[in-house]
C-alpha cells in the first residue's frame, strides 16, 4: 500500500504545483477610492460635479514575471477625450517607472516600468469637471511580458446639467 500511495501523493503535488496561463496574468488591486480626500466604502458611489476622485492601486505581476506597461483610461458615454474629466497620475515610484521616454506619458495617464518591478503603487487621479452623463468608468490596464488584465471600475454622477 505504502508503495502506491507515495508516488500518487507526489504526483498530485506535480499536478498542483503546475501553473495554468490564468496564473501568470498580472493582478490590478484597487486598495482605496476616495473623493474630495474621504475614504469611501460600498460598491455606489455618487459623485457631482467638481468632485475628485483618487484610486489608490497596487499593479503586482504573478510569479516570476516582472511588470511591463499600465495604462489608465476614463470613458464617459463612450467618449474617452471631451468627456468632461481631467485624469493624471497623482503619484508613482520614480524608482519603478523606466527613465526612458518611449512608453512612459503621465499626461495620458501611461506608465512604462523600469526593468524586474514586480509590483509598484500608483495614485491616479480624475476631477470632474463638465461630465455629460450620468455615469464614467475606469478602465485600468496592466501588462507584463506576457500577459494582461483590465479592470473596469464604474460610478455614477448626479445632477448633469443639459443644455436646452
Amino acid at each position: 500500500m505504502k508503495n502506491i500511495l507515495l508516488p500518487l501523493i507526489l504526483f498530485s503535488l506535480l499536478i498542483i504545483s503546475c501553473d495554468d496561463e490564468q496564473g501568470d496574468a498580472p493582478i490590478i488591486d484597487v486598495e482605496e477610492i476616495h473623493v474630495n480626500s474621504d475614504i469611501m466604502k460600498g460598491n455606489s458611489i455618487l459623485l457631482h460635479k467638481g468632485d475628485t476622485v483618487d484610486l489608490y492601486v497596487t499593479y503586482r505581476a504573478a510569479a516570476r514575471t516582472t511588470l511591463s506597461a499600465s495604462s489608465t483610461r476614463v470613458e464617459c458615454a463612450g467618449k474617452v477625450k471631451d468627456n468632461g474629466f481631467d485624469t493624471s497620475v497623482l503619484f508613482y515610484l520614480e524608482k519603478d517607472v523606466s527613465k526612458s521616454s518611449i512608453g512612459s506619458n503621465l499626461s495620458d495617464c501611461a506608465l512604462r516600468f523600469a526593468d524586474g518591478v514586480n509590483n509598484t503603487p500608483v495614485i491616479l487621479r480624475t476631477i470632474l469637471k463638465d461630465p455629460i452623463a450620468n455615469e464614467f468608468k475606469f478602465q485600468l490596464y496592466l501588462s507584463t511580458d506576457d500577459a494582461g488584465t483590465k479592470k473596469e471600475i464604474e460610478f455614477e454622477i448626479g445632477e448633469i446639467e443639459t443644455e436646452n
